[in-house]
């Protein structure tokens, strides 16, 4: 119990941490507005940390005195709790998301006496998040600076100012919390790990460019699924990607832009394929890619899809799979399906929350037997005879003061991965922009080096020049109509990467299909001439 007496003649002193965050903020100035109506007293706001011991105070979110430290010792992440300790009433938690129902907590067991005494009954009550954050341990060291809640029930938190020993210390702490470590790997000085028990899965990892230390909890069923498919070599691996007209009167910097998008079609030695987006929700698209299946299977009357990927959830890159799945689903197997979408409330900021309703619907829907795993930056997923590298995700996008929401770019949205497969790398950049492609370069640099590359955002609006010398390929696909590439190829970045760098082939989607055995070689050069001008940038599209 909490107890300030009238007669006393001690001021109460509010206390918030000096970096206070709005959760913290608003639960200071909610506890301020009560007891001054209540009792007619000011009670004095303050980030001091050197209030002398007795001084009667509330101690709101994580201030840094010994009170706050002791009663987060015990917490995990998605817990908190209020107790009097003393003169002192703490209010902690290390997700500020829960201080509002703490502070209705201490409300509705505020009350003043008849002699003017102040009194808080918390009785040491703890709180817990509904979700899986509250089975997520604490982080000894650093500094939480960002919490994000995610779709698929999945939980980030952003620990900053860490380092590798104590990033390693937290991999020991899951262990003796009872997580099981699946599997642990190092990428460019980048360490990722993943555990789990029977209800949850964790990804933690440490990306030294920033001295941040991500970690992620979600439900286990998100984890991906082993492969364990071992079929034998048939046929020659090979990459086919495809354009089709879908507008006669789109126009974008005053010339046609109807046709192109991203839908590509990885054929596997055993005769199987991965598909990874798929253009927009037409009757062109949908066929296109079920075209390219039944010309490359072994077995037209049997076709197996491994896994159908999608990078973000805009609609030129989910229309793909939601009209396939109307239109096929009954002719093909389809093994797994594999996406990251950012939590449903961000997505309706960008009125993206309806795509990935029916991107599930038409999952669930369309095909109830197959398998959905979530990936995350780090993962590196084995089907068959190919490697997929997950570089980066919409989390990564996360700090202390940047998200989605405030730089208003869904494409930073984009799932950014690496495809290994025949011997050839191919780098997939879906929609990524310049923030996520800074990101990317400051946490691989020249590890990135890969053979083939699809250009960032069709070729438009989004690649840079540092991100596209550590890629370094050997053939770029562009995405685009024949009439804007031109234009593209005088971006600056563009221009750079085929014109200056070492680029032999260049592709254009447009209204073609095109297929390349893999492994690929770039046996001659393709690159037209080019006669425009160079400009640093385009206006968005």
């Amino acid at each position: 119990m909490f107890i300030l007496k009238s007669e006393s003649g001690d001021p109460l002193y509010i206390v918030y941490p000096a970096e206070v965050s709005s959760h913290e903020f608003e639960a200071v100035e909610t506890l301020f507005n009560r007891i001054r109506a209540l009792t007619g007293a000011r009670p004095v706001l303050t980030c001091k940390s050197d209030l002398p011991d007795g001084v009667p105070a509330i101690l709101v979110g994580q201030t840094t005195y010994p009170e706050t430290r002791d009663a987060l010792e015990n917490l995990n992440f998605g817990e908190g709790v209020v107790k009097a300790t003393g003169s002192r009433l703490v209010v902690a938690t290390r997700i500020d998301s829960l201080l509002p129902d703490m502070v209705s907590y201490i409300l509705d067991n505020m009350a003043q006496e008849p002699d003017g005494t102040l009194i808080i009954r918390p009785d040491d009550c703890r709180f817990t998040d509904n979700r899986y954050l509250r089975f997520l341990p604490a982080y000894e060291g650093g500094k939480l600076i960002a919490y994000r809640g995610g779709c698929d029930g999945c939980d980030m938190v952003v620990i900053g100012d860490t380092d590798e020993n104590q990033y390693r210390e937290y991999l020991d702490r899951l262990t003796s919390a009872g997580f099981v470590r699946v599997w642990e790997r190092e990428a460019h000085g980048n360490l990722f790990a993943c555990f789990k028990n029977e209800i949850t899965a964790i990804r933690a990892y440490f990306t030294p460019c920033n001295k941040f230390t991500r970690i992620l909890i979600e439900p286990v069923a998100n984890l991906f699924v082993p492969d364990t498919v071992a079929a034998a070599p048939t046929v020659q691996p090979a990459l086919t990607f495809m354009g089709r007209r879908f507008s006669y009167t789109t126009r974008y910097l005053e010339r046609d832009s109807g046709a192109g998008q991203m839908s590509f079609v990885l054929r596997l030695s055993d005769g199987s394929f991965i598909i990874i987006d798929g253009g927009l929700p037409t009757d062109a698209f949908a066929d296109g890619i079920w075209d390219a299946l039944v010309a490359q299977a072994p077995d037209p009357g049997n076709i197996t899809v491994a896994a159908w990927i999608i990078t973000h959830s805009h609609t030129d890159h989910i229309g793909g799979f939601v009209k396939f799945a109307e239109k096929y689903s009954r002719l093909v197997r389809l093994e797994r399906v594999i996406f990251n979408f950012p939590a449903i409330k961000d997505a309706e900021v960008f009125r993206e929350a309806r795509n990935i309703r029916i991107t599930k619907e038409a999952l669930y829907t369309h095909f109830p037997e197959a398998i959905f795993s979530k990936p995350h930056t780090g993962d590196m997923l084995k089907i068959r005879d190919t490697e997929i590298e997950v570089l980066y995700t919409h989390e990564d996008f996360v700090s202390k003061n940047t998200s989605l929401l405030n730089t208003k770019i869904y494409n930073e949205a984009s799932m950014v991965m690496r495809i290994t497969l025949g011997g050839s790398r191919i780098m997939f950049m879906a929609d990524a922009q310049d923030g996520a492609n800074k990101i990317i370069c400051d946490m691989y640099g020249a590890y990135l080096k890969s053979d083939i590359l699809q250009v960032c955002h069709h070729g438009g609006v989004g690649g840079t020049i540092p991100l596209y010398e550590e890629i370094d390929p050997e053939v770029a696909i562009f995405s685009t109509t024949d009439e804007l590439l031109p234009v593209y190829l005088g971006i600056r970045y563009n221009y750079h990467l085929v014109y200056e760098q070492n680029v032999k082939q260049i592709f254009n989607s447009a209204e073609n299909t095109i297929t390349l055995p893999l492994p690929y070689a770039a046996e001659y050069r393709n690159i037209p001439p080019f006669n425009g001008t160079i400009v640093e940038k385009v206006r968005g599209s």
